[in-house]
């Protein structure tokens, strides 16, 4: 059986936890979405978690792209990338809450629609055997039919 649990998690806001009761996984929803962390239960994250925000890009370039004011940063965790990845195109800014539903173990996310075309990169997370998760994703347009596909996303590691 998997639990679902909206918690608080570092500084990273709400967050939402599946456990299956080996592995577990939060994922962010006052910003991203991101799989924040990834553990089996009762070891480490596995995971980067930018927690001092030390990785971010607020260039010139981004900021004519996406707006004034407009930040992207790391977080940490795996999230999802558009492809063909593109600079600023790719760095969507992901820094707005995101809706979600959690329905028999399974958490869907649907993030705020980007500022550039109002494109989504919505996404499904759900245990897939004891240890691992499967996260199948989705990209769309506001008022068009949402594609699905095998998009795939780096996950981001601690160093050495």
């Amino acid at each position: 059986m998997v639990s679902a649990n909206e918690l608080n998690y570092k500084n990273f806001g709400r967050c939402v936890k599946l456990d299956n009761g080996t592995a577990s996984i939060i994922i962010t929803v006052e910003v991203g979405p991101r799989i924040i962390s990834y553990c089996l239960n009762g070891h480490e994250n596995m995971l980067l978690e930018d927690v001092g925000r030390e990785f971010k890009d607020d260039s010139q370039e981004l900021r004519d792209y996406f707006g004034e004011g407009r930040t992207w940063y790391i977080y940490g965790g795996h999230r999802l990338w558009s492809s063909p990845e593109s600079y600023p195109h790719s760095y969507v800014p992901d820094n707005e809450p995101v809706e979600y539903t959690v329905s028999g173990g399974e958490i869907t996310l649907i993030p705020p629609a980007t500022r550039t075309g109002g494109r989504r990169l919505g996404s499904r997370a759900f245990p897939r055997d004891k240890e691992r998760f499967r996260r199948d994703s989705h990209t769309g347009a506001l008022g068009a039919h949402r594609m699905r596909g095998g998009r795939r996303g780096d996950i981001p590691t601690e160093p050495g």
